[in-house]
């Protein structure tokens, strides 16, 4: 039989390594819960991983690119407003890194005006001033670089109250997922050209604009597993936009982070085609021989 006082000895440094290995995670758990996240969405069959992998472009995608496709024109529908949003700023800079607006985004609204041509353009925004204040609306053209775009720039302030509506609705809490809610929210009701602030634009959306379609997207990933919401092109009263709306209104953070923003718009694409084919195939009727239909 062993020594009585071996065996205590080797019971009490494990229980000392145990207590220091709770601690050690108790004390870095945020570190080990988004590490663990990484894994489960960057493992091989997960969203992020299919979105991630490289893109090869069709032969279809390179004619677009270079303006080799016809234009499709019909002036018999209302032209999409060539208006671009942009929104900035929905979080209290007091609250965490939440940025400026500095001289990249001052790029991406002026490439607005040089390269899209814009029409208006309108910049969205809760705190704008610069040195940052907590105070909502605080002088926003003491951003130097707002205040350079101040002739071609509408500002539409939104105040917290409203974040924090589409926070108890949707049960989203940080400010990128709030700004993906009120992005649909304004092509819903007004229609037009949503840009992130990453984004520049090189040349008019014209053919676009005057398309039938309702909605533009561009896919993302390698495999066109998702649609990037980083730019979007849409009709005011979007069907497709109401549906993606009112997905928010029972988000489940559970799933992966871009599932709302990127794998959601794909899978209602999906759903769209499907229905757009068998209507097709059963001469107008979403089934086949159905006698009536009652919307």
């Amino acid at each position: 039989m062993d020594n009585p006082h071996l065996y205590f000895r080797r019971r009490r440094t494990s229980f000392i390594a145990l207590l220091v290995f709770v601690l050690l995670v108790a004390v870095n758990w945020r570190y080990f819960y988004n590490l663990g996240d990484r894994v489960r969405q960057t493992r091989p069959g997960s969203y992020q991983y299919e979105v991630e992998k490289d893109i090869v472009p069709t032969d279809d995608e390179l004619d677009c690119l270079y303006g080799k496709t016809a234009p499709i024109n019909d002036h018999s529908i209302e032209r999409i407003p060539n208006n671009a949003h942009f929104i900035f700023g929905l979080s209290n800079p007091y609250d965490g890194d939440t940025g400026s607006f500095d001289f990249l985004a001052f790029l991406a609204v002026r490439s607005a005006v040089v390269g899209l041509q814009a029409s208006r353009i309108f910049l969205h925004y809760t705190y704008l001033a610069n040195p940052p204040s907590p105070e909502p609306n605080k002088n926003p053209f003491s951003n130097p670089w707002v205040n350079r775009l101040k002739d071609k720039l509408t500002l539409v302030y939104h105040p917290p109250e409203e974040s924090n509506k589409i926070k108890d609705k949707s049960g989203a809490r940080k400010a990128a997922h709030i700004a993906d809610v009120l992005r649909l929210q304004i092509l819903s009701e007004q229609g037009g050209i949503y840009l992130d602030m990453d984004a520049f634009t090189l040349r008019p959306f014209t053919n676009i604009l005057n398309s039938p379609r309702d909605i533009f997207m561009g896919h993302e990933g390698g495999n066109r597993a998702g649609m990037a919401n980083a730019i979007i092109v849409a009709r005011a009263g979007s069907t497709f936009i109401d549906r993606w709306i009112a997905e928010y209104d029972h988000i489940d953070f559970e799933k992966e982070w871009n599932y709302h923003s990127v794998i959601f718009p794909k899978e209602l694409q999906h759903e769209a085609h499907y229905w757009t084919e068998q209507i097709e195939l059963n001469g107008g009727s979403p089934f086949n021989r159905q006698p009536t239909y009652h919307a």
